[in-house]
């Protein structure tokens, strides 16, 4: 973190705008697609995650709209990875928590489990192809989910 910000909320607003502020000067950017999460298990990321999201969402008013802005709440994805280890960091590490005993992992799939009712899952596949159906269609704006069926459900302890 720099001097320049106080906190990663700020920091993470701030850069978000000079993004999209980039897109917008640019004149040749049509659409900009921002990729969010709905599942993060860190508190302070998600608000800071949260009012980017809100922030990019915004220009979709600013200049009538002069850029289309779309953002894709995805689901905890899972899929394959080009690296040859599992990066403690990687959402595939809190999908197979239970069976690797990682209980700050598995406590916070718990948690969502008990707040959502279950845990949504998604392929890395299909962000991909949510991805390409953003860029593939002719005027698109707004916020869409981006969620794919069966819904993980852990057992009790």
């Amino acid at each position: 973190m720099t001097e320049e910000y106080k906190d990663t909320t700020e920091a993470a607003i701030a850069s978000t705008r000079i993004i999209t502020d980039s897109c917008v000067r640019s004149q040749t950017v049509k659409r900009l697609i921002y990729t969010a999460s709905v599942i993060d298990f860190f508190l302070a990321y998600i608000k800071s995650k949260t009012l980017a999201e809100k922030e990019v969402l915004s220009y979709n008013e600013i200049q009538h709209g002069k850029l289309e802005v779309v953002s894709l709440a995805c689901a905890l994805v899972g899929g394959d990875i080009l690296l040859s280890y599992l990066p403690a960091t990687c959402t595939l590490s809190a999908i197979i928590s239970q069976l690797t005993s990682n209980l700050p992992y598995y406590n916070a799939l718990r948690f969502l489990q008990e707040f959502l009712g279950s845990i949504p899952l998604l392929h890395i596949d299909d962000v991909c192809e949510a991805h390409i159906f953003c860029m593939e269609k002719q005027s698109l704006r707004g916020r869409f989910i981006c969620e794919n069926y069966p819904q993980l459900r852990i057992s009790p302890e």
